[in-house]
Formats: structure tokens, C-alpha cells, sequence
């Protein structure tokens, strides 16, 4: 885990937590793990959605002219080559008292999924709850994040920084995991201190988001 830890502050989603656009959902068989639902706040026209790590697309799959997103992640065997080995020693300036259950486990995070049409990115989907504003959050306002883990890992402390601390307490599986980043104070992109709950739970009132390449939410 990086000195970023599992917060990735990064880019927040425009979502509309009034729509009444069907969420989406994961859903799982014998042998895939599907992503699908319909994005809220979607521009218009097809695109390619792409799950990348820095070196390799692990998977690629379609957003339809009306928003309809489909992707079946990748499975183990294509994962296993991209995962890294937990490394609770490298927290930078911050402070820790995380707990891992499994130090030899292997783990891949992903904050959202790249959405491409003729080879040009047009910025990427994700879910969450609230986010009504491109830059701000509010109490109770998540993020979902996708993990992949070799093994069962539980990680459970506080994680704490200087401008933020992060509560965690996370129960994964083997395999694909969903779980929340929710805001438990206000958070503005302009600066300011304030605090995540990073934990494993229902996504059941999240909805999908398209965020530009530009960053300016649609």
C-alpha cells in the first residue's frame, strides 16, 4: 500500500442521487463477473470501456448509445500477473495502524473503468452515491472501488495524513470485491482536511458516472 493509501483521492464522479435511472450491479456465474447498469449522466453515443493497468488492458467491453454499460472482468488468470504483494511498510509522511490478516496476500485496486471511441479516451465510469458536484462531497456522499485479491484479506486501523484520515476496516475474498469509500466530513478539491470511511458493505444505492477526460463532470 502506497502513501496514498486506499483513498487514491483522485477524481470524483458527477452522479445524480435522485435519478431514477436503474443503478446497476455486479453480478456473478460460474465462470465471469459482470459489471452493468446504466450510466446517469451519460453524453450520448457508443464507446469501448477498457480496464487498464499502466502496461496491459485486463479487459474491454461496451457503453451503448444510451449509457448501458457491460463488462465482464477479467478472471484469475489473467489477474495474477498484475497483482502486488501487500507492503505494509511503505506509508511515506503519514501514520498507520492498519492491520493486515495476510501479509503474502496479493492485491489489484481500480478506481473506475476508461471509456475510449475510435482510440481517444473520453474520460472513465465509476459508481457512487451523492457527488452532485464535480470538486465537493458531503457526509454520507461514497465511492465505489473494485479489488481483486488472491486470498481472504481482512485489513482493519486508521490511516492518517495531513490533510485527511481514513478509517478502514475491509473484508475481502478471493476474487473481485466492491467495497465504499464514504465520506464521514465535507471534502472540497480546494483544500481543507477531512475524513473517509474505507470499508466493505452494500452498494445497492450507488449509480453510474461518467467523468470527462477534462475533468469537468457532464
Amino acid at each position: 500500500m502506497k502513501c496514498s493509501s486506499l483513498v487514491l483521492s483522485g477524481l470524483l464522479l458527477t452522479l445524480s442521487a435522485c435519478s431514477s435511472t436503474p443503478t446497476g450491479s455486479v453480478t456473478t456465474n460460474d465462470t465471469a463477473l459482470t459489471l452493468s447498469g446504466r450510466v446517469v449522466n451519460w453524453p450520448g453515443g457508443p464507446a469501448t470501456l477498457e480496464l487498464r493497468t499502466s502496461t496491459a488492458v485486463l479487459a474491454r467491453g461496451t457503453v451503448s448509445e444510451t449509457g448501458d454499460v457491460n463488462l465482464v472482468l477479467p478472471d484469475a488468470s489473467t489477474m495474477s500477473s498484475t497483482l502486488m504483494q501487500v507492503d505494509p511498510s511503505t506509508f511515506g509522511n503519514c501514520t498507520s495502524t492498519l492491520v493486515y490478516s495476510d501479509l503474502q496476500a496479493r492485491w489489484r485496486n481500480f478506481k473506475g473503468v476508461g471509456v475510449y471511441r475510435n482510440g481517444t479516451s473520453l474520460g472513465s465510469v465509476g459508481r457512487g452515491y451523492g457527488l452532485t458536484r464535480f470538486d465537493q462531497a458531503k457526509p454520507g456522499d461514497y465511492l465505489v472501488r473494485w479489488m481483486y485479491v488472491d486470498r481472504p484479506l481482512n485489513v482493519v486501523g486508521t490511516y492518517s495524513c495531513a490533510g485527511h484520515k481514513e478509517t478502514v476496516d475491509l473484508r475481502f475474498k478471493p476474487g473481485w470485491n466492491a467495497y465504499l469509500q464514504e465520506y464521514t466530513t465535507n471534502y472540497s478539491a480546494s483544500g481543507g482536511y477531512y475524513e473517509i470511511r474505507t470499508h466493505s458493505g452494500s452498494d445497492a444505492t450507488a449509480r453510474w458516472g461518467f467523468q470527462s477526460a477534462q475533468g469537468a463532470g457532464q
